[in-house]
Formats: structure tokens, C-alpha cells, sequence
């Protein structure tokens, strides 16, 4: 009687482990697929169609924070900033990275600034050659940069004992809207970013001194899946 009354409990423990391998089994599989497979099933795909210029900004936490302090498991923002803008620029996008569209920005400003200085302490109805052409160039500037989307990497790091380090990073395409889109949240609308597309998040675990190395090796990685993507919805 134990064994009939145990044979089903026994079939449907070794049908929940047979489904749990399966399940195991299909997420590694997941993983395995080429790149632009998966960009052929992503409902968001099509969003990336007519997309030309784009700003790479990496934004680095490490132990929470914004700064490394004593941290040993440092990162280089502009070195992952303008080798990822240079993988998306010879992918034929028109690429910048945050950390050089700022300097940009600071050295147009800084023209104008100088200019209109100039002509305060100049005679009256003294014109300065150019000063109409400058403040026109800068507004273009500020409305291309303001207009085009972001490819946002955040970047994760704790550092572990041992001299080592933990990363976790996070791609995804995030564009403006002339509305800032909200969500309700505690009976109030908070404003949310919005993302168009996302890459598969990546983790990784190394000694501090290899750190970057690595950081740049997976963030290439999810680059790379967004220039497929953006290729499939383009037809490249």
C-alpha cells in the first residue's frame, strides 16, 4: 500500500525535476542563440528604424556611489564612452560620447561667452563679425544633442574581499519625448524614463587590475547586439 499510495508522489517529483532540467536546459539555450535572432523576435526592434545619430553615456556606481573614494575597483567613464561611440560610428551610426559632446558644448559656449564679452566692452554700435553666426550654431547644437536618443550603460560595481570586483551592466536606448511619460506611483505620477530597446544585462566577477578590461569586453558585447538590432530594423 506505502509503494502504490508513493508512486504517484514518486512520478510527479521526477516530473518536476524532469521540467526543472527543461527550464535550466531552455534559459542556457537562451543564451547561446545568435544575437540577431533574438533581435528578429524583440517586438522593440522596429523602434530602432530610422535612427542615425546617437550619445553614448555610461553611468559608473561603485559600492552605490558616484565616486570610487579608496575603492581599488576603478573604471575609466570616457575610455567605455568613446570606445563604444567608436563600435556604433563604424557601424555607420553618427556616434558621440557623452564626456566629448559636453566638451563640445563647454567650447562653443565659451566662444560665444567670449564674443559677447567682447562686444560689451566695445564701443557702441561696434559689431563683432560672426556673433549672430555662433549663437544660431550653438542653438543647433543644443537642439540636435537634445533631440537624439542616448544609448544609457549604467554600470554596478562591489568591490569583494580579496582584491576582486563585481560588476553588473545594463544597456538600453532611451529617447525623449515632448511629454515627459509618467507612471502612477503611490497615487502620484512620477516621471520614467523611456527605453525603446534593451540588451541582455551581463555580470562578471574579476580582480580589480582587470576590471576595465573586462567591463569593456561585456559592454562591447551588448554594442554589438544593439548594432544588430538596429541593423535588422533597417534592413542591413
Amino acid at each position: 500500500m506505502h509503494e502504490a499510495n508513493g508512486a504517484p508522489e514518486i512520478h510527479s517529483n521526477r516530473l518536476c525535476f524532469m521540467l526543472f532540467r527543461l527550464g535550466i536546459i531552455a534559459i542556457i539555450a537562451s543564451t547561446l542563440l545568435p544575437t540577431t535572432a533574438a533581435a528578429q523576435s524583440d517586438y522593440r526592434v522596429p523602434w530602432l528604424k530610422g535612427i542615425q545619430a546617437i550619445t553614448v553615456s555610461v553611468v559608473i556606481h561603485i559600492d552605490g556611489s558616484r565616486v570610487s573614494g579608496a575603492s581599488p575597483c576603478h573604471l575609466e567613464r570616457a575610455v567605455l564612452e568613446r570606445d563604444s561611440a567608436e563600435v556604433l560610428h563604424g557601424a555607420g551610426l553618427n556616434a558621440i560620447a557623452l564626456v566629448d559632446k559636453f566638451a563640445q558644448q563647454q567650447a562653443l559656449q565659451a566662444e560665444l561667452n567670449d564674443a559677447i564679452r567682447a562686444l560689451r566692452e566695445a564701443p557702441r554700435g561696434t559689431l563683432i563679425p560672426g556673433l549672430q553666426e555662433q549663437a544660431e550654431r550653438r542653438t543647433r547644437e543644443a537642439n540636435f544633442f537634445a533631440s537624439q536618443p542616448f544609448l544609457f550603460v549604467h554600470v554596478g560595481v562591489a568591490t569583494l574581499d580579496g582584491g576582486l570586483c563585481a560588476a553588473g551592466i545594463d544597456t538600453d536606448l532611451r529617447a525623449f519625448a515632448r511629454e515627459k511619460p509618467v507612471i502612477n506611483y503611490n497615487d502620484e505620477q512620477q516621471r520614467a524614463p523611456l527605453s525603446i530597446w534593451g540588451a541582455t544585462p551581463l555580470a562578471l566577477a574579476t580582480p580589480a587590475a582587470e576590471l576595465q578590461r573586462a567591463v569593456a569586453e561585456r559592454l562591447n558585447r551588448q554594442i554589438t547586439e544593439f548594432v544588430n538590432a538596429w541593423r535588422t530594423a533597417n534592413g542591413q
